[in-house]
């Protein structure tokens, strides 16, 4: 898995009063094998979270995504796991996303 980009937006006060923290991560992850199958794509935020924070965003794929749910979430770590169809060997899952949430 590659993280092809990845920067906090704007750290510190978003809104009047509250200490909240965004940033934007895009994380890709090659699927193996020509069939039917899971890719787990993490997401390890640089912002210092004090609570689990929220995630906005879409993984996307040349194969067919069937599902997707975020299968584990903490302050330091999101893992995605996407369902895909068949495909070629070497495809890839790419989801760009947003997290935001109150900083530590």
């Amino acid at each position: 898995m590659t993280v092809d980009s990845q920067m906090i937006l704007i750290p510190g006060n978003l809104i009047v009063g509250a200490n909240l923290a965004a940033e934007y991560i895009r994380v890709t992850n090659t699927i193996t094998g020509t069939g039917e199958g899971n890719v787990v794509l993490t997401l390890n935020p640089v912002a210092k979270f004090s609570e689990i924070p929220a995630v906005w965003g879409l993984p996307q794929s040349t194969r067919t995504i069937t599902t997707w749910h975020i299968s584990n979430q903490s302050e330091t770590e999101i893992k995605i796991t996407v369902t895909v169809g068949s495909g070629t060997d070497g495809d890839a899952v790419t989801m760009a996303a947003v997290l935001i949430g109150p900083q530590a």
